[in-house]
């Protein structure tokens, strides 16, 4: 939460020993995400798909989905940075199901539509990749977001530039 890349383990170890055997659900499945995170961080991308494939599974028994958005989206960045675009946009879709039932995560919604149009343009599914970021583009202009604009605006200038889309890209200008 203070935004410090943790990469040692030690006391997230302790936290795993306490409540991988007692504790509520909801603590359970935080203390795998955030065994899972520490793991990516240190580039421990296999042992941190384990923790956060447990915490997945105590996902499904608790009503958290502001946690399972965080837990999907690390899983779907996670695939992603593996190049397995079609798996880490399945974990986007769900993760983006999960914030549309969380009031006030409409920035964290276009977060991942960002990703999901960057998965779509890496898999060459263009048609597709240019109605998700267009989407994210008219809410960064809307509600003045300038990180998720130019997000889409660079999405928009490798699509039309991939698919050699001149008119497209002259409208951008």
């Amino acid at each position: 939460k203070a935004g410090i890349t943790v990469k040692d383990d030690s006391l997230i170890h302790i936290a795993m020993q306490y409540y991988s055997r007692r504790g509520a659900p909801a603590h359970r499945l935080q203390a795998y995400y955030c065994q899972g995170r520490i793991y990516a961080n240190s580039r421990q991308y296999h042992k941190a798909m384990m923790a956060y494939t447990r915490a997945k599974e105590i996902a499904q028994t608790t009503d958290a989905p502001h946690a399972e958005g965080i837990l999907y989206t690390q899983m779907g960045l996670l695939h992603g940075s593996d190049y397995d675009y079609s798996q880490g946009l399945l974990y986007m879709e769900e993760a983006l199901r999960c914030y549309d039932d969380v009031v006030g995560q409409e920035r964290q919604q276009n977060i991942v539509k960002r990703d999901i149009g960057k998965y779509q343009l890496n898999m060459s599914r263009f048609a597709d990749a240019e109605i998700s970021i267009k989407e994210i583009l008219e809410w960064g202009q809307a509600y003045n977001d300038t990180y998720v604009t130019h997000a889409a605006l660079d999405l928009l200038l490798r699509l039309y530039d991939i698919t050699n889309n001149q008119d497209a890209l002259d409208s951008l200008f």
